[in-house]
């Protein structure tokens, strides 16, 4: 995608989505952006979701960020669906 979107528009798509974010947006669209297609282990993310949100005041959003941005979309709703 990003070599594509230099081809096109001559620009780096990580440095225009740093310019044009900040925060949380700018730290899952650059994560999902780098990240690489993995499954996971389904039984582990859950428990470490529910950890981090869980009995607490505000949640640890760096964890959801990891955990929703280093999995494919696709395989995460596939397997939630059929659980």
């Amino acid at each position: 995608m990003t070599s594509e979107f230099k081809r096109q528009f001559e620009h780096n798509l990580e440095a225009d989505i740093r310019s044009e974010t900040g925060g949380d947006l700018e730290k899952v669209l650059c994560l999902r952006l780098n990240a690489a297609e993995e499954k996971g282990d389904m039984e582990r993310d859950v428990k470490v979701l529910y950890e981090a949100g869980q009995g607490k005041i505000g949640t640890d959003e760096g964890v959801f960020i990891s955990l929703l941005t280093a999995r494919s979309p696709y395989v995460q709703i596939s397997r939630f669906a059929f659980c």
